[in-house]
């Protein structure tokens, strides 16, 4: 039985041939699009230019008293802390002499800059951010971009001579934007594939198989694997043919640990599918079902690092990890760059919950449809 069910929906998964074309041809074609456009932010060896901040300080700043050792620190790593007011620095940083502005105010410090957020103003905001925390809570911080470590005599202190050491961190290395987004959006198409499974079960009610397959002996668990067998070979046929292209036109590496990969990314095409069956099962309206797997899909990939990188996310590591994509995109990419990930666990974990979740809820509905018919 299983397999005549197999064979069936092969054939039904195969009246759409357009879906066999967006599994091989968009990923191919948004890493052209994304790692063009992304080239110079995710450029190996990048190295931080130097670039000039002006400044106003309140007396009254818990900042005040240090900021000179501060402005120091900021220098030895190419950040240029120059005084001026608010009107000359504008017009500087409207003609590009100037990255950005930063007014220091007794309880609180306002930037101002205009424009793209650099890779460079991005690195001063952040650890600025963090030596004014440090100075808030009574305890001095000094950012990590800083390389040597510090002696006590050198370090700022706090009113009872609190000091923090600080010793240099050694940063992920940055993948290419081509072996980034050739991995991502793999993966993203991938977890568009819960279209595929709606569109199976989609095609079963139109046809009328769905009354029929209630009538014979098959269990629901056993209707539910004869669907996803037949969708996952041709899924991961076309996953394949899409990493060869892209490894042979754009050079796209997975790294090390191909086996690893290959069965993570086997476990996201179960998992898609899966879902994608038990959301058409429950909702029974096509429409409604494609565009919510459509919305659901492209909003987890933008959160989870699919269009903007993790690295440079707009959102916090909080809400990202809400995205599977999160732990998908990071543990396949740090798979090219360090050779391991420590989100390797938490992904497959993920992948499996959903999975047997989604076919909990797909073999409920299955019982239920035998009942009904």
């Amino acid at each position: 039985m299983l397999i005549a069910l197999i064979k069936n929906n092969f054939k039904l998964v195969l009246r759409r041939k357009i879906f066999i074309l967006f599994m091989v041809i968009l990923p191919i074609v948004l890493t052209a699009l994304l790692a063009s456009a992304f080239s110079e932010e995710l450029r190996p060896g990048y190295k931080l230019k130097t670039i000039t901040v002006g400044y106003k300080i309140d007396k009254e700043s818990s900042l005040s008293d240090d900021f000179e050792k501060i402005k120091k620190e900021f220098k030895d790593n190419k950040i240029i802390l120059k005084e001026t007011n608010i009107d000359d620095a504008t017009e500087k940083i409207n003609i590009g002499n100037m990255a950005s502005f930063i007014d220091i105010k007794k309880d609180n410090y306002v930037i101002h800059r205009k424009g793209k957020l650099s890779i460079e103003n991005m690195a001063f905001e952040g650890s600025f951010s963090t030596v004014a925390k440090g100075f808030d809570s009574k305890k001095v911080l000094i950012e990590y971009l800083t390389e040597k470590k510090i002696n006590p005599q050198n370090s700022l202190t706090t009113e009872d001579n609190n000091f923090v050491d600080v010793e240099k961190i050694k940063a992920d290395p940055i993948p290419s934007s081509t072996n980034y987004y050739g991995i991502t959006e793999i993966i993203f198409v991938i977890w568009c594939g819960m279209l595929i499974g709606s569109n199976l079960d989609n095609e079963e009610r139109k046809c009328g198989l769905k009354k029929r397959i209630s009538l014979t002996t098959a269990n629901p668990f056993m209707i539910m694997i004869g669907r996803i067998i037949p969708v996952t070979i041709l899924v991961l046929l076309q996953i394949i043919i899409a990493v060869v292209v892209s490894n042979i036109l754009m050079g796209v590496c997975w790294g090390p640990n191909i086996a690893l990969s290959a069965f993570i990314i086997f476990l996201e095409i179960v998992a898609s599918i899966s879902i994608g069956l038990a959301v058409s099962m429950v909702i029974k309206k096509p429409i409604i079902t494609n565009v919510l797997i459509l919305v659901g899909a492209f909003f987890l990939g933008l959160i989870g690092g699919s269009f903007v990188t993790y690295m440079y996310s707009f959102v916090s590591d909080s809400v990202a990890q809400v995205s599977p994509l999160y732990y998908l995109n990071r543990t396949l990419v740090e798979f090219t760059t360090k050779g391991y990930s420590d989100y390797t666990i938490k992904a497959v974990i993920y992948l499996c919950v959903l999975t047997v979740v989604s076919l909990v809820i797909g073999t409920i509905m299955q019982s239920k449809e035998g009942v009904e018919a």
